[in-house]
């Protein structure tokens, strides 16, 4: 049994084909059911129903690739031990965000990373929760940051920062004379919302008592808070957004905010891995940078409203 068989199991645990998984491993197709059979001959276990179509584990299988994920995980920590024990703070980086978080932190930190740590090759993508979590699975993301609620079994969190939620309405709206907006009273037909398949969308529906779109002649969701922000000021209605977007609003904008009654109305975003991840040191040095750059934000931020 080899570390490369072990690999080329996985793989095809986690794409479900032989060919994508021969494509990820960097081999042939052939080579790879080669050793995926010497493996199992050497077992004496049949780990892979070929004649299934996609090919799956068999009950088998299942045990050993559990096992085998145990094993490579270990296996990769020891490279990470000894980067860690030489002071080495390098390799690559898969970082998955989502679309409500991405465009107001990822612009901060991935400076200071580049700055920090140049041997740690970056790779940033925005992704939707659903897309993060198939990524987590096959390991072709090492962390996500993401809203804290939605993981799986595999995944495992570390806290990164709570992120109030503030009512936006629009110039004119009679709630605005509100010191507080009770959402759970707020009629549905008024709320501009992310699409479905955004957890900021799932997390304001559980804020407000009415799940039922209510009759309304216009209706409006997309994917994008800029875009609910433009929308919301010129149709009459109100959306919410996150604390992290509130220093990208102008002042005119920032007169449109109203805090909510709920306390409940925020989430917390976290650092989201597979509880395989061994690449501890690339983790911290993530969030010491993320953190770093909001504390940097703020205190600009503060130096302007005192100017």
């Amino acid at each position: 049994m080899t570390i490369a068989q072990i690999e080329y199991l996985l793989a095809v645990a986690n794409y479900g084909s032989f060919s994508i998984a021969a494509e990820k491993c960097f081999i042939t197709q052939p080579s790879l059911s080669v050793q995926i059979k010497n493996l199992e001959e050497e077992l004496q276990l049949t780990l892979i129903d070929r004649n299934h179509k996609p090919p799956v584990l068999t009950e088998a299988g299942e045990v050993i690739v559990k096992q085998a994920r145990e094993a490579m995980s270990a296996f990769k920590r020891i490279s990470e031990e000894a980067q860690a024990m030489r002071g080495e703070i390098s390799g690559t980086l898969r970082i998955g965000i989502i679309p409500t978080i991405a465009p107001y932190i990822a612009h901060l930190f991935v400076p200071i990373m580049r700055s920090k740590y140049p041997q740690v090759h970056l790779q940033v993508s925005e992704m939707v929760t659903n897309d993060i979590i198939k990524a987590l699975q096959k390991e072709e993301l090492d962390v996500a940051i993401w809203a804290e609620g939605f993981a799986p079994e595999f995944v495992q969190e570390e806290f990164l920062m709570r992120d109030n939620f503030s009512a936006y309405l629009s110039p004119g709206h009679p709630l605005l004379e509100e010191e507080a907006i009770d959402l759970s009273t707020l009629p549905s037909s008024d709320l501009l919302l992310l699409t479905d398949g955004h957890c900021f969308r799932k997390q304001v529906l559980n804020l407000c008592s009415r799940k039922k779109q209510e009759d309304s002649s216009f209706a409006f969701e997309c994917g994008s808070l800029e875009t609910l922000i433009r929308v919301t000021a010129c149709t009459g209605g109100i959306t919410i957004i996150p604390e992290i977007a509130l220093p990208y609003l102008s002042e005119e904008q920032i007169k449109n905010i109203r805090p909510i009654k709920q306390t409940n109305a925020f989430r917390i975003i976290t650092l989201a891995t597979n509880k395989h991840f061994v690449k501890k040191g690339l983790l911290n040095a993530l969030k010491e940078s993320i953190q770093e750059a909001l504390k940097k934000q703020r205190i600009e931020r503060n130096a302007e409203k005192e100017a």
